[in-house]
């Protein structure tokens, strides 16, 4: 970048420079994402309004003496007991969880309530199905069978 300056612009920039103009860049397009994930629980909140049954769980951590993201749950209560495709073919999702990674805890923390919010409507006890689109199989497959023996 240093060298297309000077050779498109004729300009001499420093390094610290270059790096104070990159951070500042990126803070643009990537906005903050303390401030993203503290509108987080006025979405769930309006989400709740708009959708009566429906659920939002988000659980933080506070290890570090602050709350820090961890978990996010949405499980939209309309979309339950249908399954319906979306504009590119593929299935419309009818919970989702946003986490910083993808481990054991998380799945764990996503299959409970799953479990809590569809098995609490299934009074015939039917059997449900998860399918995955890009995800560790296994790792569901685990969480799932030890979260609910």
């Amino acid at each position: 970048m240093k060298s297309k300056l000077k050779d498109n612009y004729w300009v001499k920039v420093r390094y610290i420079q270059l790096w104070r103009a990159r951070q500042k860049t990126k803070k643009v397009i990537e906005g903050k994402h303390a401030a993203c994930y503290g509108k987080l629980r006025r979405y769930g909140n309006e989400v709740l309004k708009s959708n009566p049954g429906s659920i939002m769980k988000i659980q933080v951590d506070k290890r570090l003496g602050y709350p820090s993201f961890k978990h996010c749950f949405i499980c939209f209560a309309s979309m339950r007991d249908a399954i319906s495709l979306d504009s590119s073919s593929g299935v419309f999702p009818i919970a989702m969880e946003v986490v910083e990674l993808e481990c054991k805890d998380n799945w764990t923390f996503f299959m409970i309530h799953l479990e809590t919010m569809i098995g609490s409507h299934n009074s015939n006890n039917i059997p449900w199905t998860s399918m995955l689109d890009r995800q560790k199989v296994a790792l569901l497959l685990f969480c799932f069978l030890t979260c609910f023996d």
